[in-house]
């Protein structure tokens, strides 16, 4: 699922309040989050290519956008997969509190997130070391 696919259905002030709560950040190829980092935000691709490195060995590559990030700010958990741009990228990042109060007012937006998390978390169980792409 895409993010512009989540945020679509967003009313013009519900996506307003929602861009503001945006950082974007610019990234030549370097590693965004790694496993075992704090999930405090999710981040949404603006432009560009990240490579999401499995705990298991595979790997999957997300472009103009997608989202990532999702399943550790959901599960309050620390991340279980290490993010690396793979060319120079723009992502928008997302902090918890934002997401959730976001959620509060836009419970569609957190149900989709969910859906895709739940998704995403089946196919890498399916997965085995060494599989690339999605």
């Amino acid at each position: 699922m895409s993010a512009r696919s989540v945020v679509m259905g967003l009313n013009t002030g519900l996506w307003v309040s929602a861009q503001v709560r945006l950082c974007d950040l610019a990234f030549i190829p370097a590693t965004v989050v790694r496993r075992g980092d704090v999930g405090d935000s999710m981040f949404f691709i603006s432009s560009g290519e990240v490579e999401v490195r499995l705990p298991h060995g595979g790997s999957v590559r997300l472009a103009d956008g997608a989202f990532f990030g999702e399943m550790a700010l959901l599960e309050r958990q620390p991340r279980t997969a290490s993010v690396a741009t793979t060319k120079p990228t723009t992502l928008l990042v997302l902090y918890a509190s934002d997401f959730y109060e976001i959620a509060s007012h836009i419970p569609a937006l957190a149900e989709a997130v969910e859906v895709e998390a739940r998704r995403r978390r089946e196919e890498n169980l399916g997965r085995q070391p060494g599989d690339a792409g999605r």
